[in-house]
């Protein structure tokens, strides 16, 4: 019994410390993919919600926070047919930084000239000072016989 309990919280603090959030199947399958402006508009509805977000550059400053997080932003620029006469779509989020991704937040491009477009797996917070924010929790989501996992 001991042996099992100590494989256990083995398990448990293994995936604590690659970063790895578990996640019901269920949510997994569900999870909503939104650009920027959309969720900036819908966050209120969304707190504590997990949503995939689109993107396609950073903000280029990093702050440190108390909490032992990064701070930066996530942004979007690009054209886009559903932004009516406008033509194109803008905005930014937002976003704390676990110390697991910080190496690969700071990789992303600053340019908002690029075309490439990436998703993010997020949890949606509480907004401060008028300005949605996010958790980011990993890249992709993982399923194996134990369930499924987001991970960087």
């Amino acid at each position: 019994m001991k042996s099992i309990l100590l494989i256990a919280a083995f398990a448990a603090l293994a995936a604590t410390s690659r970063g790895d959030v578990d996640i019901k199947r269920e949510e997994a399958t569900a999870l909503k993919t939104y650009d920027i402006p959309v969720l900036e508009a819908k966050s209120a509805d969304l707190e504590g919600q997990i949503v995939r977000v689109r993107f396609n550059y950073r903000g280029a400053q990093i702050t440190e926070d108390k909490d032992g997080f990064k701070r930066g932003e996530l942004r979007i620029w690009r054209t886009d047919s559903r932004a009516g006469r406008a033509g194109y779509q803008s905005g930014y989020i937002r976003v704390r930084v676990p110390t697991e991704a910080i190496e690969w937040f700071r990789k992303l491009t600053t340019n908002d000239a690029t075309h490439q477009t990436f998703t993010v797996i997020a949890r949606v917070d509480k907004a401060d000072s008028d300005r949605a924010s996010i958790e980011l929790l990993g890249r992709e989501i993982k399923t194996d016989t134990k369930g499924s996992h987001i991970t960087w």
